[in-house]
């Protein structure tokens, strides 16, 4: 499969990364990442089903009646080769997360 993200695409991913959702329990639904990314329903919905497709995205525990989704190893992985991201770049990534959290 060619994997052929834009950049949207990788907003998204990096939405479930920076809130360190990697479980099935720590997972975000997708109005959350509707609501931070600002990208219309059926645009979140059709990535994360390509990065499902790809191994990059699980579905996780239900919230509700609404499904949730977090990040996997692989999907972790990718997004730091694309990025060009080492491990404390990473730490960086969550820690303006966790601010921007805080902030609001």
């Amino acid at each position: 499969m060619e994997l052929n993200f834009n950049k949207n695409d990788y907003g998204i991913l990096e939405i479930l990364i920076g809130n360190e959702c990697a479980t099935p329990f720590q997972s975000l639904t997708t109005k959350y990442m509707i609501e931070k990314s600002g990208f219309s329903h059926v645009k979140v919905r059709q990535t994360i089903k390509t990065f499902q497709m790809c191994g990059f995205v699980k579905e996780g525990a239900k919230e509700g009646n609404s499904k949730t989704y977090y990040v996997t190893n692989d999907g972790v992985k990718y997004y730091m080769e694309v990025m060009n991201y080492d491990k404390g770049d990473m730490q960086d990534l969550i820690d303006s997360y966790i601010n921007d959290e805080e902030d609001e």
